[in-house]
């Protein structure tokens, strides 16, 4: 099933369990109705922003309305275990990440380089989490598709 048509089942599966009407999801989400439907009838694929918001709506994490996992909770990043294992484990991450960056050609060096300025400055300039989490649900969505594009090669 392609992540359209997983997205368009997952909305249309999740208004029904609560009761809605495709206007109603409309007035509660801040999606235009047309929109709504066009993503029902897999017509467009929501943007990061209306993702967002039905993920607030539904409580349902992207991942589940995408189709790449079946748990619909959100993560929850109260959770002192994970949270200590995160800050435990980050910058071990990201030295091997830089460790990673620095093998590449001189090229691909200067594109890593770019992005990661570009990166940084995406951060700095946010005002609030909620648009972090667009920016990093973003660069994760498309993180995904480059990987399902470089698995079916």
């Amino acid at each position: 099933m392609s992540s359209k048509d997983m997205i368009a089942s997952r909305i249309k599966l999740l208004r029904k369990e609560q009761g809605l009407t495709q206007k109603e999801l409309s007035n509660i989400s801040g999606i235009s109705f047309k929109s709504i439907v066009n993503y029902e009838n897999k017509v467009r694929e929501p943007n990061s922003k209306a993702m967002a918001a039905l993920e607030k709506v539904f409580n349902v994490s992207g991942s589940y309305l995408r189709g790449e996992t079946d748990i619909r909770e959100p993560m929850l990043w109260d959770d002192e275990e994970i949270m200590d294992q995160i800050d435990k484990d980050f910058l071990t991450s990201m030295k091997a990440l830089s460790n990673l960056c620095l093998k590449q050609t001189d090229k691909n060096k200067k594109l890593l380089f770019d992005f990661f300025v570009e990166f940084r400055c995406l951060i700095n300039s946010v005002d609030n989490d909620d648009d972090l989490t667009t920016i990093t649900d973003i660069m994760t969505k498309n993180s995904n598709a480059l990987e399902r594009l470089i698995k079916n090669k």
